[in-house]
């Protein structure tokens, strides 16, 4: 067992039982979920795992910053 197993078993203990808020347990509770279901319904693991994936929060990135949303692009002359 390497380090980063251990430091999931750490977090998913607090969270369960010293109620420490970490929503990243969600993810690794679901994503232990989804490698038990692909062997016996691989499709429903596949539409799960995508799931999951589109709503994991991403960083925030220098080109999500320099978006411009449409209203403020419309000027009237």
């Amino acid at each position: 067992m390497n380090n980063k197993h251990v430091e999931d078993v750490k977090r998913i203990w607090a969270w369960a039982f010293d109620q420490v808020h970490d929503p990243t347990v969600k993810h690794l509770i679901l994503e232990q979920y989804i490698k038990d279901l692909s062997y016996f319904d691989p499709h429903s693991a596949e539409e799960l795992s995508i799931f999951i994936y589109l709503q994991t929060p991403k960083p925030t990135t220098f080109g999500d910053q320099m978006t411009i949303s449409y209203e403020q692009t419309q000027t009237r002359i």
